[in-house]
């Protein structure tokens, strides 16, 4: 793995100059004060890797000529999870956790006991802390941030039929997270409700669409614990 700053960009090509945005070149001379000639790394959240040195930097501007190209595969079971948001700086914590242990895609979720609201300036900033975190955790891939989605709509769309889908729910008859059998391939889906629980109406929903109830252990977690506990438990898997 590099040690060198990492940056990313839109459009990553095999080889040549790369243009940075008026954002990474501040950050580059001002915050990191980099000179030309300091060797960097560029991902575009998709895989690709290059690596190159800054020919030019300034508060204004940077460019980076590659010198060397590559693409990641993705080395884990795909998980999206569908999470209701909690509040203030608790949401980055998530972020920041769930792109650190992989997890592919998530979608905020709307329940009847939502806490915190995914505004257009909400999944901005998430967007945001998303790169901030992969830059850090030398992830290659962007944690991939949808729009909301309700339950019910979330019952009513149609996924791949090789998804396996399951929703953590406290009460009632539930199957331990550690007892369910893993695809080999295919998609894993996990929803996890907001801090005061899915109502027994959303919980009714999905199971009758099909989603299978699971309990996370003899405790109330919070939300961002219990979706950073399924993204754990999943890295873990072969």
């Amino acid at each position: 793995m590099s040690s060198n700053p990492r940056f990313f960009v839109e459009m990553l090509p095999k080889q040549g100059v790369v243009n940075l945005d008026a954002d990474n070149a501040l950050h580059a001379a001002t915050v990191l004060r980099l000179k030309e000639g300091a060797a960097v790394e560029l991902f575009d959240g998709r895989g690709g890797v290059g690596r190159g040195k800054l020919t030019q930097v300034s508060k204004r501007c940077a460019q980076v000529m590659l010198e060397a190209s590559s693409m990641e595969q993705v080395d884990q079971i795909p998980l999206h999870l569908y999470v209701a948001l909690p509040k203030g700086d608790r949401q980055r914590t998530l972020i920041d956790s769930l792109t650190q242990l992989g997890v592919a895609q998530l979608t905020p979720l709307l329940c009847e006991r939502n806490v915190a609201l995914p505004s257009p300036n909400v999944l901005e900033r998430l967007r945001k802390a998303v790169i901030e975190s992969c830059k850090q955790c030398q992830r290659n891939f962007l944690l991939r941030i949808s729009d909301p989605i309700d339950v019910s709509e979330l019952c009513a769309k149609s996924e791949s039929l090789d998804a396996l889908r399951l929703f953590a729910h406290p009460y009632g008859n539930s199957l331990k997270l550690g007892k369910i059998e893993i695809p080999a391939a295919g998609t894993v889906e996990m929803v996890i409700g907001p801090e005061g629980g899915l109502s027994e109406s959303e919980a009714e929903q999905l199971r009758d669409s099909q989603w299978q109830q699971i309990s996370l252990g003899p405790r109330i977690l919070r939300v961002e614990t219990a979706a950073i506990a399924v993204a754990a438990y999943f890295s873990m898997q072969d």
